[in-house]
């Protein structure tokens, strides 16, 4: 494996331990950025739609054993975005539209999560769209953005 790899494997491992120790600490009412999915994005966009569904596969179902929600759920929705960022990615290269990608993507992500967490539930899409997809989506696309800023030249070089 390239030099490359194991440094994605690791930032996996890091934003993973972040996600379940640290996280908290900034969550603004209930809202909290997914620093999976942005590990996610920025991998599939690197090495394509194959390697990124299978790269949200495993996260994703690492996340749901770590958490109490429905198992297959987190790798269900991370899997259909690696796959799908993975597959923008031959129009989104550049910094800005890294962005874009992970702001669509993420909608996609969020979307199915919470379609599959809330079916048969009595639930407003009105309040889910407005209360949980987009404030957790602009919460990790603004986390998203400073953590790609940072990170994209260590994990360009070789």
């Amino acid at each position: 494996m390239s030099k490359k790899i194991w440094k994605y494997i690791f930032l996996f491992m890091v934003a993973f331990l972040f996600q379940l120790i640290f996280i908290r600490y900034i969550e603004i009412l209930r809202w909290k950025p997914d620093l999976i999915l942005i590990v996610i994005v920025m991998f599939s966009i690197e090495y394509g739609p194959s390697y990124g569904s299978t790269a949200g596969f495993i996260t994703g179902v690492v996340g749901d054993l770590a958490s109490s929600h429905l198992i297959g759920l987190g790798a269900l929705s991370k899997s259909i975005t690696g796959y799908l960022s993975g597959s923008l990615s031959r129009y989104f290269k550049e910094r800005s539209q890294f962005i874009l990608t992970l702001a669509l993507t993420g909608f996609v992500h969020h979307f199915i999560y919470f379609l599959v967490s809330t079916l048969g539930k009595d639930f407003s899409w009105h309040i889910i769209m407005f209360v949980y997809i987009i404030p957790n989506l602009f919460y990790t696309v603004l986390v998203g953005a400073f953590i790609y800023y940072f990170l994209i030249n260590w994990l360009k070089e070789e």
